[in-house]
């Protein structure tokens, strides 16, 4: 994790380094998603077992405007495959479904 003190700025205190917008941002929960690991819990690290005895604070890679921007790329990325399978299932099975639509229709019509 890149966090230091900016050397142009150092009124701002601690910083992390985003990689996504190349920019420091200072290090706080306005800027960064936060993972709280509680005191107690069990880690695993060298393929050895330990129980915590403080909490631990995993900062995220990316900074908040970074991460909201990345997700919504992936929801849209896997929004449009999604979609285009289904185009892609309908034009091989137009004729199919077309028949079974007008099987449906005939069949309340007549009740």
């Amino acid at each position: 994790m890149t966090v230091s003190v900016v050397p142009e700025e150092p009124e701002l205190g601690q910083q992390k380094w985003c990689p996504g917008c190349k920019e420091w941002w200072p290090l706080d929960e306005d800027f960064w998603y936060v993972q709280t690991i509680p005191a107690g819990s069990v880690g695993h690290s060298g393929g050895r077992t330990f129980l915590r005895t403080v909490p631990v604070h995993r900062w995220y890679t990316l900074c908040r405007a970074c991460s909201l921007e990345a997700n919504r790329t992936r929801y849209l990325n896997r929004r449009e495959a999604v979609r285009a399978h289904y185009r892609m299932w309908y034009a091989e099975h137009k004729n199919e479904v077309s028949a079974r639509r007008r099987e449906m229709y005939a069949a309340r019509s007549a009740a």
